[in-house]
């Protein structure tokens, strides 16, 4: 009984903890995510690429980071979530 009490307390201190964290990360990572965008539509894309546009390149990048972002916040989220 106060085993599971203690580990009740425990796993609501990681839900607030994980969800005060992870709003931060989440503005911060689509402020980056709109910077890449931006960069990448004002670069000049590849010699090796021809048939490339920036805006293509920009969009792949700007994707590419959030599938990263997102997979990098479930695997944070479940190790959370493992050990509690």
């Amino acid at each position: 009984e106060k085993m599971r009490h203690v580990s009740d307390a425990i796993r609501e201190g990681a839900a607030g903890f994980l969800s005060t964290q992870y709003s931060g990360i989440f503005k911060l990572a689509s402020c980056a995510l709109v910077g890449l965008f931006v960069m990448y539509s004002f670069r000049t894309p590849p010699k090796n690429l021809p048939g490339v546009s920036s805006n293509s390149i920009a969009l792949c990048v700007a994707l590419s980071f959030a599938l990263g972002s997102t997979l990098s916040g479930l695997s944070g989220y479940a190790g959370m979530w493992v050990s509690v």
